[in-house]
């Protein structure tokens, strides 16, 4: 089942250099923002001088375990209560939220193929 709970989407950047670990939201607003060394966090990233710190993925059927899955590397595949893998899957997209169309091919009332039209 579905689990209601608070999504969390803070994303945390770790300096290489120094250790020090900067939070999205709360150190800095946008990407474009200055954070240190007269640089953006965007160029801090680009020369690799900021990482960031993935989040841990519990494979829950959650509102943040699949917004967490999705921000980590693009698609998460949620557990059944057992424990096993194929729930569920969700990935992200360019477009953001909403209605895209899902295509299935049947071969005697069973479905044989699936698919999904993102442009």
């Amino acid at each position: 089942n579905w689990k209601e709970d608070k999504l969390e989407t803070r994303r945390e950047f770790k300096d290489v250099q120094t250790g020090e670990v900067y939070a999205y939201g709360t150190d800095f607003k946008h990407f474009q923002d200055i954070l240190f060394d007269n640089k953006s966090v965007n160029e801090l990233i680009e020369e690799e001088r900021l990482e960031r710190i993935p989040y841990e993925e519990t494979g829950e059927f959650s509102n943040s375990a699949v917004s967490k899955g999705i921000i980590n590397k693009g698609y998460v595949q949620c557990k059944f209560p057992t424990g096993f893998d194929g729930m569920a899957v969700a990935v992200g997209t360019a477009a953001g939220d909403g209605e895209v169309p899902v295509f299935a091919e049947f071969k005697d009332g069973v479905i044989k193929k699936l698919w999904v039209e993102f442009e």
